[in-house]
């Protein structure tokens, strides 16, 4: 068949929309069931003492018989009804995990499980923690698609036994609902590591939002973060981050842009606490109250989210010093 024929006969099948596909519109075959039998029907082979078999297909009667079978019934797909793939450097996780939550409700990871995270982190080298989170990464490209999804289903057993790929779980048995919190506990360890080596941090945030702090505005961040103690300090670096990849780091549609970083940091802070990507909320102690209200009464301008990398940066530094001090 010369690419004149093959293109007319492209053009002269029935064209379907997606919506109405169905599994008889599409080309399926199976080699050996389909093919095979096809093929030793058109073949023909001779014997000759000395010469050993010969081989000859009917290559224009199997030709024939191909496009009858898997051609002629088939259909035209109309793409105009399939959403257009965007590539992952074209999208944000906060969007990806604003659609996954309408599907699957979040929960943090328990304390202990937490923990022991913590703990395999600690053994894991930076290829592999990359590795990870690509796995997860692509399990949410999968999810959010779904329909229906009940959050307490093995996360592990998606991953391994239907996507086939490598366990991102570290050794403990999570569930639906915990993927938001563990890709966000793999990231801020990316994040952490990449600081510690003086390379760029914060990949997937826009240069918006990594405006640096000037010495005037440093200044109330250093004095909050020396006056927490270390394990609000820790948590306080997870609340900040979250708030940056899952609140400040969502690009708004155009009918209702608003640029995030002109508003203030407090303020987007504020907003996490309120309604947290979470089933069950963090606790509103004193001290985050006493965070806010100190950030809201910074002299001069308030520090924007525009400077919120830099702030989580700052506040990490000071983290380091505490642990060594210990």
């Amino acid at each position: 068949m010369s690419p004149a024929d093959f293109t007319a006969l492209y053009h002269s099948l029935f064209s379907v929309q997606v919506n109405d596909l169905t599994s008889a519109h599409i080309i399926s075959y199976n080699p050996d069931h389909d093919f095979l039998p096809m093929i030793l029907a058109n073949c023909s082979y001779t014997f000759h003492v000395g010469s050993g078999i010969n081989l000859e297909y009917n290559y224009s009667t199997l030709e024939r018989q191909v496009v009858d079978r898997f051609l002629l019934t088939k259909s035209n797909i109309l793409i105009n009804g399939i959403e257009i793939m965007v590539y992952r450097s074209e999208t944000t996780n906060s969007m990806v995990f604003e659609i996954l939550r309408t599907k699957i409700p979040q929960e943090r990871m328990s304390p202990a499980v937490m923990s022991q995270i913590r703990c395999e982190m600690n053994r894991l080298s930076y290829p592999d923690l990359c590795d990870n989170i690509l796995n997860i990464d692509t399990a949410i490209c999968f999810l959010k698609s779904f329909n229906r999804i009940d959050h307490l289903h093995s996360f592990n057993d998606f991953v391994v036994s239907t996507l086939q790929l490598g366990d991102p779980c570290l050794n403990q048995k999570l569930k639906m609902s915990n993927i938001q919190s563990l890709w966000v506990t793999l990231s801020m360890e990316k994040t952490k590591r990449l600081l510690d080596i003086k390379k760029e941090s914060f990949d997937t945030i826009p240069k918006t939002l990594k405006d640096l702090l000037t010495e005037r505005e440093r200044q109330p961040i250093m004095e909050i973060g020396n006056k927490l103690q270390e394990q609000q300090l820790v948590i306080f670096l997870e609340i900040l981050f979250e708030c940056i990849v899952l609140v400040i780091n969502i690009p708004q549609k155009d009918e209702e842009f608003t640029d995030m970083s002109k508003i203030s940091l407090a303020d987007a802070i504020t907003l996490y606490l309120d309604d947290q990507p979470y089933e069950k909320k963090h606790p509103l102690d004193s001290w985050l109250d006493n965070i806010i209200t100190r950030l809201k009464e910074t002299p001069g301008d308030k520090i924007l989210c525009s400077k919120c990398t830099d702030t989580w940066i700052t506040l990490f530094e000071i983290n380091k010093l505490k642990q060594r001090e210990i």
